[in-house]
């Protein structure tokens, strides 16, 4: 988007990161509270992703089959009445830092989306239980594989092997 209004380019930088400033850190400010009455553009918004390159079915395929026997790799879950366009491959495990290491060692990079439970955001900060939930689990061990239609079939490969080779495959 090119503009020259100063406000319009601050409100639309918050909208791209669901209303913050900085990825993961919220401020409590609604990400809608300058939005006109009459709502979004459904229309408009489908038009936008329509011929959008996705990661194919194959590449998906693939990691599930390559990863299905590593039973601390905890893949996404997947419902056979849907078919899932996915621009992340998600995966959890115990020891993720560690596994994301190792990838980054051997020139893969990886993603930690979503490293706080929403709970624990600003806005919600006076809301938050003093314990552990399954939230905080589940956010420290998700780790985001390369995915994409920039990746080769070669590459993808190449992050199977690396993830195998971490769990000693």
């Amino acid at each position: 988007m090119t503009t020259n209004d100063d406000d319009l380019s601050a409100r639309v930088r918050r909208l791209r990161n669901y209303g913050s400033e900085r990825k993961y850190a919220h401020d409590g400010r609604s990400q809608f509270a300058a939005r006109p009455a009459a709502g979004g553009n459904p229309e408009g918004e489908a038009a936008a992703t329509r011929g959008l390159e996705w990661p194919s079915a194959e590449d998906r395929a693939r990691y599930l089959e390559a990863f299905r026997d590593l039973p601390d790799l905890h893949l996404p879950p997947l419902d056979p009445a849907n078919e899932p366009v996915w621009h992340l491959f998600v995966v959890r495990c115990a020891g993720r830092d560690t596994l994301a290491k190792h990838l980054a060692a051997d020139g893969i990079e990886t993603l930690v989306h979503y490293p706080l439970p929403v709970y624990r955001l600003a806005p919600f900060a006076a809301f938050a239980p003093p314990v552990v939930t399954a939230a905080d689990r589940l956010c420290s061990e998700v780790l985001s594989l390369p995915i994409g239609p920039h990746q080769t079939p070669a590459q993808t490969e190449r992050v199977i092997a690396a993830v195998r080779r971490y769990f000693r495959c």
